[in-house]
């Protein structure tokens, strides 16, 4: 269901055609010099896995077809330069508070305000929630959530020796800004 629903957007952003050189390029006619605006949101650009996906999407796609809006709400050092020498914008929130939802919200509404995106992509999960409230009075613009790590995987809350009723409310506060805004 969802290959259905988001492959336009691929297609139109991504493109389909994808060579090793120069990564995903948009094939399409009709958005050539006419750039779709995509902010990501995602906590940290620091040496994580989810941290090192984002600066692959955004150093191999078109910047014709896409104009890459990196928004960080905490550290964001180690992966800014390269994205920032792949000619995208980062833009650092420097909110180091745990759990920031409601400051990194605040901040991205403005940077949705301005931008007028066709679609929003946020990672992990401060990030997630942040995105999804921040988006909350700027219509309806699609969200997509990229899912890193398995939060609430029994295993992973093990390692983590996390306090169930803390990954209980998370989890609340995960499934209650989902509802009340427009995922994609």
């Amino acid at each position: 269901m969802w290959k259905i629903v988001f492959r336009p957007f691929v297609e139109k952003y991504y493109g389909t055609e994808y060579s090793p050189e120069s990564g995903y390029r948009g094939n399409r006619a009709d958005v050539a010099g006419d750039a779709g605006n995509i902010p990501y949101l995602i906590p940290t650009l620091s040496s994580g896995g989810g941290e090192r996906q984002l600066v692959n999407l955004v150093s191999s796609t078109s910047k014709e077809i896409v104009n890459h809006i990196v928004c960080v709400i905490g550290e964001a050092d180690f992966f800014a330069p390269n994205i920032r020498e792949a000619g995208c914008k980062v833009i650092e929130f420097e909110i180091f508070a745990k759990h920031p939802f409601l400051r990194a919200a605040s901040k991205f509404r403005r940077i949705v305000r301005e931008e007028k995106p066709d679609i929003i992509h946020s990672w992990l999960y401060d990030a997630n929630v942040s995105a999804r409230l921040g988006n909350l009075l700027n219509g309806k613009t699609p969200i997509v959530t990229s899912l890193q790590s398995s939060d609430y995987e029994p295993e992973v809350r093990r390692i983590g020796n996390y306090n169930p009723k803390k990954v209980r409310a998370l989890q609340a506060i995960d499934k209650f800004s989902t509802i009340i805004t427009n995922p994609f």
